[in-house]
């Protein structure tokens, strides 16, 4: 597998990529795609260039301690008396809801957007498709 994926990149139409890959590669540890081609830093940063700061904010902000993993060591433990510690369970559906809506709602919007520059003739079918599902989707 490894080396079919280095024979495809010696195709003509992947050469250039790869250069700039390798390129980039030189001076940073880890490159996501977003840094190629002397784009964006961060995704934070990618977020301000396409005039998206409130959406990142809104996911980065509400979900970092979970996905950074620093939510689990507040919520690990507790001291219910004096010499006694209490130990909780760290996986439960904690906004479960919350981010099933919120999942949904970015993908809908992706997928509308992608439709809209790409394959503006399939966007009624997506159209249709989301006022199918639109009453389960509001009542998550």
């Amino acid at each position: 597998m490894v080396t079919s994926k280095m024979t495809m990149l010696g195709y003509s139409q992947f050469i250039e990529a790869e250069q700039e890959y390798q390129k980039v590669k030189k001076s940073r540890n880890h490159i996501f795609w977003y840094q190629l081609y002397k784009g964006p830093s961060s995704i934070k940063k990618l977020a301000e260039h396409l005039g998206e700061s409130a959406v990142y904010e809104m996911y980065h902000g509400g979900h970092s301690a979970s996905i950074h993993g620093t939510r689990v060591m507040h919520g690990l433990y507790n001291k219910p008396a004096e010499g006694m510690t209490e130990f909780v369970q760290i996986r439960y559906g904690r906004d479960t809801r919350e981010v099933t809506k919120e999942a949904l709602t970015f993908s809908f919007s992706i997928y509308n957007l992608y439709l809209q520059n790409r394959i503006p003739e399939k966007r009624k079918e997506f159209i249709d498709l989301y006022l199918l599902l639109r009453d389960d989707y509001l009542s998550i």
